[in-house]
C-alpha cells in the first residue's frame, strides 16, 4: 500500500516547519493487528498494546506556543503543528510516537526513571 501525504502551510510559518510537520513514517504511532484467538502467545503482550495504542493519554498540537514546553527530550525536536504529544504518569511529555517507541522496549520514563505503568501487569497473559 502506498499512500501521498500533503501539508498545508499555516499562516506566518517557515516551510522547513510545514515540512517537519508532514506525516512520515517515523512520526507515526504503531498499529497493533493481532489474531482472535487469545492463545498464551498473543495474550501475553496484549494488555500493553492495548494501553500503548488506546489508553496513553494523546493530546493534539493546535498551538505551537503550547504542547511540550521545549523540546522532546527523546528525539530532541520541538512539537510542531498537528503533533501529537504524550503525558507519561510522572508528569513529562513527549511526542506520542517517541514515547510509545520507548515504552514498547521499557515502562520506564526516559527522563525520569519513574514507571509508566507496572510491567508485570502488562506483560503476564490473561488465565
Amino acid at each position: 500500500m502506498e499512500i501521498d501525504v500533503c501539508t498545508v502551510q499555516q499562516e506566518g510559518e517557515a516551510i522547513d516547519d510545514a515540512r517537519e510537520r508532514a506525516i512520515r513514517a517515523t512520526n507515526l504511532v504503531p498499529l497493533y493487528l493481532w489474531q482472535f484467538t487469545f492463545t498464551k502467545d498473543y495474550s501475553k503482550p496484549l494488555r500493553l498494546m492495548v494501553y500503548l495504542r488506546w489508553e496513553l493519554e494523546r493530546v493534539r498540537v493546535l498551538n505551537i506556543d503550547e504542547g511540550l514546553g521545549n523540546v522532546c527530550s527523546i528525539c530532541s525536536k520541538k512539537p510542531v503543528f498537528g503533533a501529537q504529544i504524550s503525558t507519561l504518569p510522572c508528569g513529562h511529555v513527549f511526542h506520542t510516537h517517541c514515547a510509545v517507541g520507548v515504552l514498547e522496549q521499557d515502562n520506564l520514563c526516559p527522563t525520569c526513571s519513574y514507571p509508566a505503568y507496572d510491567r508485570d501487569y502488562m506483560l503476564h497473559s490473561f488465565v
